[in-house]
């Protein structure tokens, strides 16, 4: 009997997966448990609309994130920190230091997309990689200057 997973069945098959397996595991098990449903005709129509659903939001997704990529990369972020003698300076611009001022300017990004590997504790021009998606990544300007 042809199925249609509804959920992972580990040995099994997928969520969205079409796939033969016995009458009396599809009946006896799959199909009263609600881990799948008979592949009819009219179910997999259902189940293509659902996957071309699911793939325009994505699409739409990937849109959104692209744009917002371009106004990221379009705009710098400025702080300042205390210098002592020679290189040195007094402090760090954290993650959280970076969120605050993207929210300041009206962006508002998660924590765990911005990937600061340690915080920065140096004078100049910094960038740093924010994840908005798998394959999108914005490259956000950050100058650090002296304070007076």
């Amino acid at each position: 009997m042809r199925v249609i997973f509804l959920e992972d069945v580990k040995g099994q098959g997928k969520k969205g997966e079409v796939k033969d397996v016995k009458d009396g595991y599809a009946k006896n098990y799959l199909i009263r448990q609600g881990l799948a449903v008979p592949a009819t005709k009219e179910s997999l129509r259902k189940l293509e609309e659902e996957k071309q659903k699911k793939k325009n939001k994505e699409e739409e997704q990937i849109v959104k994130m692209q744009i917002l990529k371009k106004e990221l990369e379009d705009i710098e972020l400025n702080f300042t920190l205390k210098k002592g003698e020679g290189d040195k300076v007094f402090g760090s611009i954290s993650t959280k230091q970076i969120l605050t001022e993207l929210k300041n300017k009206g962006f508002d990004i998660p924590k765990n997309k911005i990937r600061l590997e340690k915080p920065i504790s140096t004078l100049g021009y910094t960038y740093v990689n924010i994840e908005l998606h798998r394959d999108i990544i914005a490259k956000l300007r950050i100058h650090v200057g002296e304070e007076k």
